[in-house]
């Protein structure tokens, strides 16, 4: 997919990011379209493997959204989450096309999920109508064999 954002929708989209990760105290915050490639970061990603969590994260959004046509075929929000030992992982569909995702550390003050449900889907909310404006050409994408490798070796490494 090839995606084409306006300065305009850019400063848009990074302003609402801005404030879902002040509200949440988010560590970083990434917006990714559907197949795991990252558009847009904000916050201190450490270290993160980035394309490794934003392929594995949309994958299973993606099938969050086909489970859920199966009960019915109204346009839902999936919140897919994961609370860690040191940071809690969570990733929000927006429609089909978009994935948020957001990393939290633990601290003392842990936010809690219903606190970040809130403020997340009021933000998916508001970042629907933004995306709903960007022109997109859909391109299919092949792996080679070198990245199909790499792409299986990244699972391993997050897996052992």
């Amino acid at each position: 997919m090839i995606i084409s954002l306006t300065p305009d929708l850019y400063q848009r989209i990074n302003q609402e990011m801005s404030g879902l990760r002040s509200d949440t105290s988010a560590r970083c915050i990434l917006l990714s379209d559907s197949a795991g490639n990252v558009l847009l970061k904000l916050g201190d990603l450490g270290g993160l493997p980035t394309e490794a969590i934003t392929s594995l994260l949309c994958g299973g959004i993606a099938t969050l959204l086909e489970a859920g046509r199966n009960i019915d075929d109204r346009d839902v929000i999936n919140l897919a989450y994961r609370e860690g030992k040191h940071s809690d992982l969570y990733a929000i569909n927006i429609r089909d096309n978009w994935v948020l995702i957001i990393v939290i550390d633990r601290g003392q003050m842990a936010t809690r999920l219903g606190t970040v449900w809130f403020y997340a889907r009021k933000s998916v909310d508001r970042l629907t109508q933004i995306l709903d404006q960007v022109p997109m050409n859909k391109q299919q994408i092949k792996l080679d064999a070198h990245a199909d490798k790499a792409y299986n070796d990244e699972l391993d490494k997050l897996f052992k």
